[in-house]
């Protein structure tokens, strides 16, 4: 019903319908291959980060810093694990590999997003289980990080009732301010916060022989790249940069890999037959990419993957 809305106020008085949206994708709204893709087809300047994944990436990067900080520290690693195992889709399966400081691969969106719902609560714990000096810069992130995932997960900016909570106290917008006024100090709000984030991580977990040689290209885009591209997105479009997603990218990357992967050698430097560039064009032109049950799909393995770890 609020699509239908919001449908309503650009000019369209037709209904939102799912499947129409589906078809619509399908058909125009093709997504970006990593085969063949030129650089005159696709210029820098329109590309647009996918802030899902960013903020995924920034979890995994912090979760990882605050078990190395706590290496040589069994107490805090069982505090803090008996923490990580209280928030939703936390599990011995992902939890394990955090507390022998293994690789965190195994996070996936359900976990990031508990952990950054809880992050007040995370910042309370590593107050008190340790130093000020070990985790005060690190404290200043998270509450930074808190406060931009909240701004990302926007697809509306202009709207005073739905920002206001992510506004500085002393904010001069209000109800009665223009959308373009509220627009920029939501703007304005997330390039204060994205400063204090590099500034303290420099000091934290970007930082591990020299200042910022731990920064990652995640942690770049949405300290350095997304507050511009926040500006331009609402210029063009008067939306915030939840719209945009990789869900089309990202099954149209995973085909080309299959096909690749099944039918050559596996060398992409190796010739590859005709017969495989037909079946990744049929693919290509073909495939109906239905989200909701891929959502399904991936549960379920995951699911699996849970029930073979435990029965280990």
């Amino acid at each position: 019903e609020s699509l239908t809305e919001d449908r309503r106020e650009f000019g369209d008085g037709t209904p939102y319908s799912w499947n129409v949206h589906k078809k619509w994708c399908e058909h125009e709204n093709f997504g970006i291959r990593h085969t063949g893709a030129m650089p005159t087809d696709y210029k820098i300047s329109q590309i647009r980060f996918d802030v899902f994944h960013g903020r995924s990436a920034m979890v995994k990067v912090i979760t990882k810093h605050i078990r190395n900080l706590f290496e040589g520290l069994p107490r805090n690693v069982t505090l803090f694990a008996a923490f990580l195992k209280k928030l939703p889709s936390w599990d011995s399966y992902v939890i394990d590999p955090w507390i022998s400081n293994g690789p965190n691969s195994r996070l996936k969106g359900r976990h990031t997003a508990s952990f950054t719902n809880n992050i007040p609560q995370c910042i309370i714990l590593l107050k008190d289980i340790a130093p000020a000096a070990m985790v005060n810069s690190l404290c200043e992130c998270l509450s930074a990080f808190f406060a931009m995932s909240k701004i990302l997960s926007f697809m509306r900016i202009d709207q005073f009732d739905l920002v206001q909570h992510v506004l500085p106290s002393n904010t001069d917008v209000s109800a009665e301010s223009t959308p373009e006024d509220v627009a920029k100090a939501v703007h304005d709000a997330y390039e204060q916060l994205a400063k204090k984030l590099r500034e303290h991580g420099l000091r934290s977990f970007m930082t591990n022989r020299r200042t910022g040689d731990k920064e990652t290209f995640y942690v770049h885009v949405l300290t350095n790249y997304i507050p511009g591209i926040m500006r331009e997105t609402y210029k063009r479009h008067k939306l915030g940069v939840r719209i945009f997603s990789m869900e089309r990218f990202e099954y149209k990357n995973y085909t080309p890999k299959q096909v690749l992967n099944k039918r050559t050698n596996g060398k992409i430097r190796s010739n590859i037959v005709l017969q495989s560039m037909r079946v990744l064009q049929i693919l290509f032109n073909c495939s109906y990419f239905d989200p909701v049950a891929e959502m399904k799909r991936r549960k379920v393995m995951d699911e699996m993957r849970v029930e073979l770890y435990k029965k280990q």
